[in-house]
């Protein structure tokens, strides 16, 4: 395993990635991490993943195992752990919040994504790529409708062109969204916020612990699921990987339940695109 504390400029003299695919998680997220690196490392060519977290030390000591396999399968200095901003001033930061205001090892691009995401998209950096040609712009992302005070928070951008960040401690205290902050970074490094075009794209399915995995109504709106269907035949493809087998036992207990409910919703999806 590669681990790079907070400060630790090696990413830097190292040569530059392609792309750095960029989460934090506190602790009661961060066993995601290991499904995260792997799904990223696998589909998503040229890339690295970094994760903030809140004591990285002691989650490589839980995870010794999982990030030998992953080390040994795909190269040491493609994953890194590293300490994040959880607090500010004594405040506690959002644990959504913390990727935004963190700045990653530097690569040509960075995505800046949720750590529920199983990503199961080859073309990921292709489809941001041409997104910010065709709008020329530096970043690849939307403002919500019908709440334009934030931004989605999946957001890609070029790397030289984002970061420095501006300065964010003032925004800690004032509780705003993770999705808020993201617009105001945007707004004080003086770039063009997208609003002209809804541009989301999730690369895979995001297995969110506050959505139902097929979607329901809550006070007569729509809440999205996990997004199964479009990536059935590359979750399949996925889940069969001798690395994936190798891993699932390693997996939390909550991690592994969350498989299981795709696992049978695959199975009913293709039972049913098979009945005549």
């Amino acid at each position: 395993m590669f681990y790079m504390a907070a400060d630790s400029g090696t990413a830097g003299r190292r040569q530059r990635p392609l792309i750095n695919i960029f989460t934090c998680a506190d602790r009661k997220y961060e066993d995601f991490s290991i499904l995260f690196a792997l799904s990223n490392l696998h589909h998503v060519k040229g890339s690295i993943v970094e994760i903030g977290l809140e004591d990285p030390e002691a989650f490589a000591s839980e995870n010794r195992q999982a990030l030998s396999l992953l080390s040994d399968e795909y190269g040491q200095d493609r994953i890194i752990l590293r300490g994040a901003r959880f607090r500010i001033d004594g405040r506690r930061v959002r644990s959504g919040t913390v990727r935004f205001i963190e700045t990653p090892s530097p690569c040509e691009y960075v995505y800046i994504s949720d750590i529920d995401i199983i990503t199961l998209d080859p073309t990921l950096v292709d489809v941001h790529v041409a997104f910010m040609k065709r709008r020329d712009l530096p970043y690849s992302n939307s403002v919500r409708i019908p709440d334009p005070s934030r931004m989605s928070g999946l957001h890609f951008v070029r790397h030289d062109d984002w970061y420095p960040l501006p300065a964010v401690e003032d925004l800690i205290p004032r509780q705003l969204s993770d999705e808020q902050v993201l617009r105001l970074i945007c707004e004080r490094k003086g770039l063009h916020v997208q609003q002209e075009e809804w541009f989301r794209p999730v690369h895979g399915i995001h297995i969110s612990p506050n959505r139902s995995p097929l979607g329901e109504t809550r006070k007569g709106t729509r809440i999205p699921g996990w997004g199964i269907q479009p990536y059935v035949a590359a979750y399949r493809e996925f889940s069969q990987l001798p690395m994936m087998q190798r891993l699932r036992p390693l997996f939390s207990q909550r991690i592994t339940g969350f498989l299981d409910v795709i696992d049978r919703i695959c199975t009913s999806q293709l039972a049913c695109s098979a009945t005549p």
